[in-house]
């Protein structure tokens, strides 16, 4: 393994510098020497599956230069593929061309080219394979597509499950047959090597049926219930999520234009559920909230999935604002550390926001629907001194209090004040970089790792118990990883060369990483 390092340096009637890093595994070094036949002498080929002399497996960044006297007629050929639901490989090749003159360069970062015909539809798009803001399956599992074909039970302790059709499938899956969770660890053809119970399941026999891909978040066992009455699929309470698919998405049939397209991943999560008190004026730290002091007062608090629960505190003798929410504030800690509250495992947060006191929930879940999610309600108080009586200070009454806002996604786009001109809201997304990373503004939104082709996404410190939304294409002809194989081909094969002239023959120097 090494560092590669491109620096590209213009100066013309201004500066420009460009640079890349990458890491690399192989290098090749090539300097081919071309003479005038009609067809050319390969300079240097790729294929993944077969590695030969002259060849490299993938390419991070690849040279041609012209090191000779005459000029270079250089072909690059690359497969066709067609636009479709999903697209797919055509059975001819394009050959592309162009001249090098000497002392000239050619600097390709890498080697996925594709024909796509007169109409030129877009081949990183995938007709059929569009995510905007999709919210992936609560089931917390996709069926495959396949099922198992055992000829009769998959019985406890077997190892090798003959599936229908096994191309829908990658190294590393958690499946689900019933409510059993295997774990792919080979693929030869519709045989598939399963680790057995994993996740917290059993090792159960099963009849020939339906097998699913598992995603509910892959750090805990199957049937872990991370928040509220019932299985999300959500971030935990420390922003971690892991799944070994990409939510079902990205898997076909014929392998074909299987997995996801590079850089176009990303994953917008739900902000935090709160309530304002409304209050008539602007609420600072040291306004008063005319509360008597040494006196006790209560209301009552929901948050997600908990019930109504009393919070109860007791002013001192500053009943300023600052001093009250922090009573508040101590007093909902309280319940949510005490196991036998409703509140337990409920954190909020009550604090100033915009001049006026607001409460918000710690979760980033979607709208509560009566059964999960995320809320805030603030209500007259059960027992003691109600604050929300009209007559408690300046709190107003519970029919005065705003309405609780329910989670919202941020927006896609936001608009330039100055301009009037909208653009993309990138500070919202935790998105993919194209190079299997993904990242986001500032930390803001955690960072993590997607696999294009199998489509396992991982991410750290993202937003606490929280649901999201996904983006991305798939079922492209830029989906997965490098193909070699005829049916599936996704890159340049090889690059031949000729010297243009009948007499003089020149050379061309190649230098590749991958």
């Amino acid at each position: 393994m090494g560092k590669l390092t491109s620096n590209l340096s213009i100066t013309a009637d201004q500066n420009f510098n460009f640079e890349i890093s990458k890491n690399f595994s192989e290098s090749l070094v090539v300097n081919q020497e071309l003479d005038n036949t009609d067809n050319g002498v390969q300079i240097i080929a790729f294929n993944p599956s077969q590695i030969q002399a002259g060849s490299l497996a993938d390419s991070k960044m690849l040279v041609l230069s012209n090191a000779g006297t005459v000029p270079a007629e250089i072909t690059i050929r690359f497969p066709d593929w067609t636009s479709g639901t999903p697209d797919s490989v055509g059975t001819a090749d394009t050959t592309h061309k162009c001249m090098l003159k000497p002392l000239e360069f050619i600097t390709l970062p890498n080697i996925r080219f594709l024909g796509a015909g007169a109409g030129l539809p877009s081949l990183a798009m995938g007709d059929g394979g569009a995510l905007n803001n999709t919210t992936p399956n609560s089931a917390g599992k996709v069926d495959s597509g396949a099922n198992t074909n055992e000829g009769g039970t998959f019985t406890v302790g077997d190892t090798t499950l003959t599936v229908t059709d096994g191309d829908y499938f990658e190294v590393g899956d958690y499946i689900r047959i019933e409510n059993e969770i295997c774990e792919v660890t080979a693929i030869s053809t519709n045989d598939l090597t399963v680790k057995r119970g994993m996740l917290g399941s059993t090792d159960a026999s099963h009849s020939d049926t339906d097998i699913y891909f598992h995603h509910f978040n892959s750090y805990y066992d199957y049937d872990k219930v991370l928040s509220g009455s019932s299985q999300l699929v959500q971030t935990d309470a420390q922003g971690q999520f892991l799944s070994k698919n990409f939510f079902g998405y990205g898997r076909t049939g014929d392998d074909v234009a299987s997995g996801l397209v590079a850089g176009s991943v990303a994953i917008k999560f739900f902000e935090s559920a709160y309530q304002n008190f409304g209050f008539n004026k602007r609420i600072t730290n040291s306004t008063s909230t005319k509360l008597d002091v040494s006196t006790a007062y209560a209301f009552d608090l929901t948050v997600d999935d908990s019930s109504a629960t009393t919070i109860s505190f007791t002013t001192g003798s500053d009943a300023t604002f600052k001093d009250v929410i922090s009573k508040i504030q101590t007093a909902i800690n309280n319940e949510v550390e005490d196991n036998t509250s409703n509140l337990y495992n409920y954190p909020c947060t009550i604090s100033l926001a915009n001049g006026d006191v607001r409460v918000v929930s710690s979760s980033h879940l979607f709208p509560h629907d009566g059964t999960n999610g995320s809320q805030v309600l603030l209500e007259s108080g059960s027992t003691g001194t109600d604050l929300f009586a009209g007559t408690s200070g300046i709190f107003p009454a519970e029919a005065n209090l705003p309405k609780a806002v329910k989670p919202q996604l941020p927006a896609d786009t936001i608009m330039d004040k100055a301009t009037g001109v909208s653009k993309p809201n990138t500070g919202a997304f935790l998105i993919d970089n194209g190079n299997g990373n993904l990242v986001s503004e500032g930390g803001a939104f955690g960072s993590g790792s997607i696999n294009y082709q199998t489509g396992e996404i991982s991410f750290i410190s993202a937003p606490l118990n929280a649901s999201f939304v996904i983006n991305g294409h798939y079922d492209s002809g830029f989906s997965g990883e490098v193909h070699s194989s005829t049916t599936k081909q996704n890159m340049i094969t090889y690059i031949y060369g000729r010297s243009v002239n009948p007499k003089i023959n020149t050379v061309v120097n190649v230098v590749g990483f991958n």
